[in-house]
């Protein structure tokens, strides 16, 4: 069967916007589609086949639509535009190329998986650890469905074989089981389960304070020559100084640095005001004096006119808001060549807040200080950062006291003849 490739395309765009994706998301789809439009048109191609889709896959991409290799992340864009178009023409669905967290429950026990999630939305947590826990949770009501287990039948047993058939690192599972635990709590205090099955969820070993994890933090020299080799004189530079120090000096999450609004700014009182994306939380913060000016500089002289009240902005996408994974891959593209004198991660957004907090604790900052500037909900999530405090754990050492025993004694004679 045949299919017009216009019609197949709007297909697409039509069950994303059903999924709940962003226009900014969406628009991404129709770049992709554009080029593949204008590929086709160049060869009198105007139906869809999957052989054209793999030609053009091949010529754009480097390899076949289904062939599984590591890409960047434009080309990634690329193979999962194709794989939609190729899923909506074999049986008029994307769903298997749709993010978990996007797609409704379904089964028994769907409504209730639902209200769950409800509630969450109505207690006010943010928005992206509520799409979080509904992909956790996706997960456990595909495996319930599978496996025909009744809810109130859970038992640690069939618990551990959920959280076994994950086959994830052991800080994915520790979040896994934190969401399941919350899920089922919620049903035994509002009556839908017998027992409190919450507590069959068995607790692991995973820590954020493991000793062989330590904070990945730079020079403070390589930052100052990243914000030295950015180009000032042109409005894009100017953005991305902004966007660097907003992270550097204030410690900001990317999902906040793209939603900062010229509104979140209190000239007056010197200071930013913000809801975070992560936690739902206030965090309120100094503007220091760089960040004033790097913004300001941005806001009069590099900012595309846009009826968005958002700070940074696309510079070729329309003029829309910025998508937050373009913080971190700013952040690599200045500081590229930093070589980290603590952790190995890779550098991002995640770094700079790190060194943040490692200039803060060389400064004599107390931790609940550096927990209130990171936006932590919890003092504890800050700890992970006392590892990267060389010179407080040096101020901790003990002498090592004097062997008096004589099993450890050896005299000069006995070394000499061995």
């Amino acid at each position: 069967m045949e299919f017009l490739l216009s019609e197949l395309i709007e297909g697409v765009l039509d069950e994303l916007k059903s999924y709940g994706y962003s226009e900014e998301y969406i628009a991404i789809h129709k770049k992709e589609y554009s080029r593949l439009q204008d590929w086709s048109k160049e060869r009198g191609i105007n139906t869809f086949s999957n052989e054209v889709c793999d030609n053009y896959s091949l010529e754009s991409v480097g390899i076949k639509v289904f062939e599984e290799k590591k890409l960047s992340r434009n080309r990634q864009n690329t193979r999962v535009a194709l794989r939609r178009l190729v899923s909506m023409a074999s049986d008029g669905t994307i769903k298997y190329f749709v993010a978990k967290c996007r797609q409704s429950y379904f089964g028994r026990y769907a409504f209730l998986f639902e209200r769950y999630i409800s509630s969450l939305e109505e207690d006010g947590k943010a928005s992206v650890t509520i799409l979080s826990k509904r992909g956790y949770l996706y997960d456990l009501c595909s495996y319930i469905e599978e496996k025909s287990i009744g809810l109130n039948s859970l038992e640690i047993k069939e618990l551990e074989e959920f959280f076994s058939s994950l086959n994830k690192p052991l800080a994915s599972v520790h979040a896994y089981r934190k969401a399941v635990r919350g899920f089922l709590k919620y049903l035994f205090e509002n009556g839908e389960t017998k027992r409190d099955l919450s507590l069959f969820v068995l607790t692991d070993n995973y820590s954020r304070l493991q000793s062989n994890k330590v904070p990945t933090v730079v020079k403070e020299e390589d930052i100052k020559r990243c914000l030295a080799n950015i180009d000032r004189t042109t409005a894009l530079g100017k953005r991305d100084y902004a966007i660097v120090l907003v992270v550097a000096e204030l410690g900001l999450r990317p999902s906040d640095v793209v939603t900062l609004t010229v509104n979140d700014f209190d000239w007056d009182n010197n200071k930013i005001v913000i809801r975070q994306e992560k936690t739902g939380e206030i965090l309120e913060l100094p503007i220091t004096a760089s960040v004033g000016n790097a913004i300001y500089e941005y806001l009069r002289k590099g900012r595309p006119k846009s009826e968005s009240n958002v700070v940074f902005l696309s510079h070729t996408e329309g003029n829309k808001p910025l998508r937050y994974s373009r913080v971190s891959e700013i952040i690599q593209k200045y500081l590229a060549g930093a070589k980290p004198i603590s952790g190995n991660k890779p550098i991002g957004a995640r770094v700079l807040r790190s060194t943040l907090a490692s200039r803060m604790l060389k400064e004599g900052n107390k931790i609940e200080e550096i927990s209130a500037t990171l936006g932590h909900s919890s003092v504890e999530t800050a700890l992970y950062y006392i590892s990267i405090d060389f010179e407080g754990l040096k101020r901790c050492a003990l002498p090592i006291p004097p062997v008096k025993s004589t099993l450890y004694s050896i005299s000069v004679k006995e070394v000499a003849n061995e």
